[in-house]
């Protein structure tokens, strides 16, 4: 993308950019990870998921942060089963930015996010609900519907309003489930 484009012009090619800002992840100074993650998710390189996975765990939250922007960008579906375990546990902040992400990998994300749906916890359902009716794949459907008959409230609602972008297609799950 651009930003390959630029370190090229800058006579820095793209792997060889992305081979230090792989091992800058590793670095002790925290600012210098936080920043690499920012460039990594700015390059967008699949090849940067494995580092980028790896940084959910740093122990500071910038970093943290900073490496859930970063794979939202770069796209790989392999990226969806480390945000979800970054969403257990997080903060606000933290998991409207693993819903952002969950968003832009789109459809390749429905998958883990329908499986992670059952979950026992509600914050972890609540965020895959809304996760999967923003992203508005059809295999999410009777998830959704399922979404209504959830004891908390603030899911069904959730599950309702993702239903809503189905509009048509919704009426016929949604009329099973009150028969």
């Amino acid at each position: 993308g651009f930003a390959s484009r630029s370190l090229c012009g800058s006579g820095v090619d793209a792997f060889r950019a992305e081979r230090v800002l792989g091992s800058a992840m590793g670095y002790k100074r925290s600012v210098v990870r936080e920043t690499a993650a920012h460039i990594l998710g700015i390059i967008g390189s699949r090849s940067a998921t494995h580092e980028l996975s790896g940084a959910l765990r740093d122990p500071v939250p910038a970093v943290r942060l900073q490496a859930v922007k970063a794979l939202g960008r770069v796209g790989d579906p392999n990226a969806v089963p480390a945000l979800l375990g970054a969403l257990r546990g997080a903060d606000e902040q933290m998991g409207s930015q693993v819903f952002t992400s969950l968003v832009q990998l789109g459809h390749e994300a429905v998958p883990a996010l329908v499986e992670a749906s059952g979950s026992s916890s509600s914050w972890m359902r609540w965020h895959c609900i809304r996760a999967l009716g923003e992203i508005g794949d059809i295999r999410a459907l009777p998830v959704l519907v399922q979404a209504l008959r959830d004891n908390d409230h603030s899911i069904a609602w959730m599950g309702a309003k993702g239903l809503v972008r189905f509009r048509k297609r919704s009426i016929v799950p949604v009329l099973r489930l009150l028969t």
